[in-house]
């Protein structure tokens, strides 16, 4: 959850990891790089989907397993 309660943001998020829907790219680093060539960086990275050929590499679905880390030390909240 974002902390400044920035809830577009947060649906960019959900939107990207269970449909695919939203910003994409051929990989992670280009992923980032994209974002920062459009001057978004550390907090403002774009959620961004990995693609192949088009199509998402992997979404979220039901039955799957997430694992979430924080390394702020202000922790998730």
């Amino acid at each position: 959850m974002d902390r400044d309660n920035n809830y577009d943001r947060v649906k960019l998020a959900y939107d990207v990891m269970t449909t695919g829907e939203g910003k994409s790219a051929v990989s992670g680093p280009a992923a980032v790089q994209q974002s920062y060539d459009d001057g978004k960086t550390d907090e403002f990275v774009m959620p961004t989907a990995v693609t192949e050929n088009g199509q998402p590499v992997a979404t979220i679905k039901d039955g799957d397993s997430i694992i979430f880390f924080n390394f702020r030390p202000d922790r998730a909240r």
